[in-house]
């Protein structure tokens, strides 16, 4: 018999950017600035701040103490690929994808953690297309030993995909800016193509150079994104002030026949972000 929801543990959709922590569980949330020492590892002052966080964030939630963490992390690092394998049970997939791991990346499959889901592009017969999506094992690794005194179940992936779910179903193709505070994280899914990911060098704090000389700011971001990029529905997400900037500055150079920029519809408030909002919407119609 399967236990109700609440028997299950309490839920939390959370994201770790590269200098913030944001976190949501039900209708609470919360948002931590993040120290990270040379190595780029977090330091210990926040990872304890973080844990604090979502302890307080399910306290008197969840009397079991068993806590369903997923986390979306950044593309830093990340390796996306779209692979071809024989088609296969899901169980033997693992073991195919090692193999073309082994060949193909740039890193043996033991020093990564990686994953894969379906890709619903058409294949050959016989053969079946995934995406993979790999990242060093220390991040996760570090991600584990955070929330190993909470985390009953912990799932980690790619902010870039869990925006995704935000851009309407009848969109082929888009693309989806995401600002940070100094770098903008772009997604990009053409047709009949797995999404792909970059980073790009400007970021939110690059709007004041609107108020010195107009344009200037954003005209560099303009320069910055490829050209499939500007000829796609474009989607930006970020804090909400930042998004709604980009997304009327971005306006002026559209094409007549292609639609208007369009911020990612986020609600506002604490533990908030495209990426959150993105897991849960996924969680949410998985389950129904």
């Amino acid at each position: 018999m399967k236990a109700p929801n609440w028997l299950e543990g309490t839920a939390v959709a959370a994201e770790l950017r590269p200098t913030s922590f944001h976190a949501r569980s039900g209708d609470d949330g919360v948002d931590l600035p993040v120290e990270r020492s040379a190595d780029g590892r977090i330091t210990a002052e926040s990872a304890a701040s973080i844990l604090t966080a979502v302890k307080n964030l399910v306290g008197g939630k969840s009397w079991l103490s068993r806590v369903k963490i997923t986390c979306a992390i950044g593309s830093r690092g990340l390796i996306l690929r779209p692979l071809t394998i024989p088609a296969a049970p899901s169980a033997e997939v693992p073991r195919l994808l090692q193999l073309q791991i082994e060949s193909e990346f740039p890193l043996p499959p033991e020093a990564l953690a990686w994953g894969w889901i379906p890709l619903p592009t058409a294949s050959t017969p016989g053969r079946q297309d995934v995406l993979v999506a790999a990242v060093k094992k220390e991040v996760v690794e570090e991600l584990t030993a955070l929330f190993k005194p909470i985390a009953a179940d912990l799932v980690i992936t790619p902010a870039t995909l869990a925006r995704v779910a935000l851009v309407p179903a009848d969109a082929p193709a888009f693309a989806i800016v995401d600002v940070a505070p100094t770098q903008c994280e772009l997604t990009l899914r053409e047709i009949e193509a797995a999404p792909s990911v970059r980073l790009l060098p400007w970021g939110e704090n690059r709007l004041d150079d609107v108020t010195a000389a107009p344009f200037e700011g954003i005209n560099r971001l303009v320069e910055l994104l490829p050209m499939a990029a500007l000829k796609l529905p474009l989607w930006i997400s970020g804090s909400a002030t930042a998004a709604s900037k980009v997304a009327q500055l971005l306006q002026p150079g559209r094409e007549g026949n292609l639609p208007p920029v369009r911020a990612l519809e986020v609600p506002t408030g604490p533990g908030r972000t495209a990426a959150i909002e993105g897991i849960i919407r996924s969680q949410s119609a998985n389950e129904a």
